[in-house]
């Protein structure tokens, strides 16, 4: 299969740039040099769809710039506790409680593996209700796999619930039985959340009647989808079911897994807001796959987000412990430079749900400022249905098509356009990339801080890639 680069990187005069962190479908977002990258990875699939929704309201009240800083640890101490809690089929459930707390912070939990920054046996603040996130583990996971996530979410407020989901933990993996368990999970999820008002530490603390968010990395990612909405293929007796929950107000998978087509298409049932992370060097849930759980998605609002250097154990730091590749290699993202972003994206993303829709803008106003080229949501990429990937390849001058583009796109004449193509010709979908080009150029303009910016369209090739 023939794939096609186009990358544009962004830079006020004067700029230098460096190596980027994160990537997005939409757009690159600028740091405080300048510096950005923007890039979208197009195949001929036409399975791989990019294409994000930034809602944007002018009536609502909530000042982005007052917002907190959500990449950092919030304002609340952060409790935990595990507890074991009834789950469906009559089975019992190992699950992780966090909750935030205004008692000093005290010894750091030991989860077995490792340690994490909470503490146990802390007081919870239940002096309000609390939003409910519940967490699904991957495959071979734990219930505490990403302390990064979990503890974050409670030291800015959140009730946050994590179970081991049976036969599909470290402790207890078994293959046999995957597609039962792939009809379980979302069933574990729900029952999660029926426990929570009789766990007596945070029982004060939450209301059933405000529902709950869930998130869930790999096959946690697909049990996310799932108990949103998304219908599911029966792996064990075929045909189609749904196993959401209604409860649900958001969902965030976390480079999810498509539960070997257990989802295909069936995401375009789904009709909360949906956040997709994922990372570019993904080996066990390659960015094809999670592009296919992404492209039926009709909700609105919904975001994709895509890190470069990531891997799939970049969102479990746990598995780091046994493996050195998909995340845990040398070359990938650190997690100093991974994780906040991550949170960064996730909590703007459920503020904007729960609280005000222009929470999400703090994402595009301040994220950047933490690394170099990140992980920006705005809106208007690409509508696949009209870029013609469905058509055939033909041949091309690149110069003239990025000159036609050029001259389609309002650019301000204040801004400096380079151009550095290495490579004069290329066969794809002419309309498809035209169609990409176009929309990475206006968001470049409209996404920039500065009035002097200056895009440089660079255009070289790579074996079959043409960057």
């Amino acid at each position: 299969m023939s794939r096609y680069l186009l990358v544009l990187f962004l830079a006020a005069c004067g700029g230098s740039g460096s190596e980027d962190s994160a990537s997005t479908d939409a757009s690159g977002s600028t740091d405080d040099t300048g510096d950005t990258v923007t890039e979208t990875d197009t195949t001929t699939d036409t399975d791989t769809v990019t294409d994000t929704d930034t809602v944007t309201d002018t009536d609502t009240v909530t000042d982005p710039l007052d917002a907190p800083p959500y990449d950092t640890w919030g304002d609340y101490s952060v409790g935990t506790e595990a507890i074991d809690i009834p789950g469906p089929e009559g089975l019992t459930l190992t699950a992780q409680v966090w909750y935030p707390s205004d008692e000093a912070q005290g010894d750091a939990v030991n989860y077995g593996l490792f340690q994490g920054e909470a503490t146990e046996d802390l007081a919870p603040a239940c002096d309000q209700i609390r939003p409910v996130l519940v967490f699904s583990h991957g495959n071979g996971g734990i219930r505490y796999q990403s302390p990064f996530f979990t503890e974050h979410l409670a030291s800015h407020g959140y009730v946050v619930l994590a179970i081991d989901h049976p036969h599909s933990t470290l402790l207890d993996l078994d293959f046999q039985k995957i597609g039962e368990v792939a009809l379980r999970r979302p069933a574990d999820v729900a029952a999660a959340f029926d426990a929570l008002p009789d766990i007596a530490t945070v029982a004060d603390c939450v209301d059933p009647a405000e529902g709950y968010a869930v998130a869930g990395h790999s096959f946690g990612g697909y049990t996310a989808l799932a108990v949103a909405g998304a219908e599911v293929n029966d792996p064990v007796n075929g045909g189609q079911v749904f196993l959401g929950d209604d409860r649900v107000w958001a969902s965030i998978g976390l480079a999810p897994w498509d539960g070997f087509g257990a989802i295909t298409d069936g995401t375009q049932f789904i009709e909360v807001p949906t956040l997709i992370l994922t990372g570019a060097r993904d080996q066990i849930t390659p960015l094809l796959q999670v592009r296919g759980l992404w492209a039926p998605l009709q909700v609105e609002p919904r975001y994709f987000g895509i890190f470069d250097r990531a891997g799939h154990y970049s969102f479990s730091p746990i598995a780091c412990i046994l493996e050195n590749d998909d995340g845990c290699a040398p070359d990938d993202i650190a997690p100093d430079d991974f994780e906040p972003v991550v949170m960064q994206a996730t909590l703007a993303f459920l503020e904007s749900v729960r609280v005000d829709e222009a929470l999400i803008e703090v994402l595009q106003t301040s994220v950047h400022q933490r690394v170099d080229h990140i992980v920006t949501l705005v809106d208007g990429l690409l509508d696949w249905s009209q870029a013609g990937w469905g058509t055939a390849p033909e041949d091309f001058e690149i110069g003239l098509m990025v000159q036609e583009c050029l001259a389609l796109v309002d650019v301000p004449p204040t801004f400096q356009v380079d151009l550095a193509i290495q490579q004069e010709r290329m066969r794809a979908p002419r309309a498809a990339v035209a169609q990409v080009l176009r929309n990475l150029l206006a968001n470049a303009v409209r996404h920039h801080d500065r009035e002097d910016g200056r895009i440089l369209v660079l255009v070289c090739p790579e074996g079959s890639v043409v960057r």
